[in-house]
């Protein structure tokens, strides 16, 4: 099944069949800081779980930047030792399934990116990993130096090297090279070659692209807060914003709204937990509804002040 060949590890979204699929290119819109590059990893991190190849192209972040990421998503660690306790937001679900609770607990990660035994718990981890990360090609262009020619070039070279990706992730679409004179308009049509290389090659594309400055102080961000050309949302076959006001952004929340699903129902918001400090995009999740506003109101007050944001939420 086409639908579900991808999932994305967030229980509503996969019940759904809403995730990446071949041929179709999946859109992430966020406000910045709000968590692009930490979500395209995410998924990136999901498609290697399920055995697939994926390239990576970067137009921020240098390949060790990234790698060090991948290994954060995948390991649950930080990258420097933590002075202080780190604190997760928790959710519990009712028997139907649908949000009951808000906590907090602590978690204690294994070893860190800056610790002393750091090769060796990267290699004996790795070794339970069974060569999937011999299935990431990472490759970084400049900020405005990629091309979808030049992408399709390094893709031919990929597959003469006998490495035919399953998975295409650009971060982001927004600051790939385009035509300055008319960058709205030149945008949305290397939104649409992007796609074109997605069917033409029978690949899963995913991408971000940058919600305006209002977005980030909206409680939802979506289709009329698109930075540059809201055509974009009308070419991608699945589009997913990711909202989070200050206070969910300080106490690891975020809310998806599902904007656009060409093959699977749309309209609908998703809560998620998070936890940058470890690397994670989502550690669980549940349906977003009217209950939501109240319990997230009365943890604020509870548990808010001990809380802090996570130094790396990129």
């Amino acid at each position: 099944n086409q639908a579900t060949e991808f999932t994305t590890g967030i229980d509503e979204l996969d019940a759904r069949g809403v995730g990446p699929m071949r041929g179709a290119v999946m859109l992430l819109l966020a406000s910045t800081g709000i968590g692009k590059s930490w979500g395209l990893i995410h998924l990136a991190k999901r498609a290697l779980m399920q055995r697939k190849r994926v390239l990576y192209a970067s137009l921020e972040l240098s390949e060790g930047e990234l790698l060090v990421r991948f290994y954060q998503s995948f390991f649950g660690v930080t990258k420097r030792q933590a002075r202080d306790p780190i604190f997760v937001s928790t959710i519990e679900k009712d028997s139907l399934g649908k949000l009951s609770e808000i906590g907090r607990e602590e978690v204690a990660p294994e070893f860190s990116m800056d610790g002393e035994n750091l090769e060796d718990e990267l290699a004996a981890r790795q070794q339970l990993m069974q060569g999937k990360f011999r299935n990431i090609e990472i490759k970084r262009w400049p900020t405005r130096g990629l091309t979808i020619p030049v992408l399709r070039g390094y893709l031919d070279a990929l597959e003469a090297s006998k490495f035919f990706p399953d998975v295409v992730i650009l971060d982001y679409i927004g600051i790939m090279r385009t035509d300055p004179k008319d960058h709205r308009i030149s945008l949305g049509r290397t939104f649409e070659d992007f796609r074109g290389l997605c069917v033409e090659r029978n690949v899963a594309g995913i991408t971000a692209q940058q919600l305006s400055r209002e977005a980030g102080r909206t409680a939802r961000g979506g289709q009329t807060h698109v930075a540059e050309d809201w055509s974009l949302i009308g070419t991608s076959d699945v589009c997913i914003s990711i909202n989070a006001t200050s206070d969910e952004k300080r106490l690891g929340f975020a809310r998806l709204f599902v904007e656009k699903a060409r093959r699977a129902r749309d309209r609908f918001g998703v809560l998620i937990t998070q936890n940058y400090d470890t690397g994670q995009f989502v550690m669980d999740s549940a349906p977003l509804d009217a209950r939501y506003d109240n319990l997230f109101g009365k943890y604020v007050r509870d548990e808010g002040d001990g809380a802090g944001a996570s130094e790396d939420d990129g």
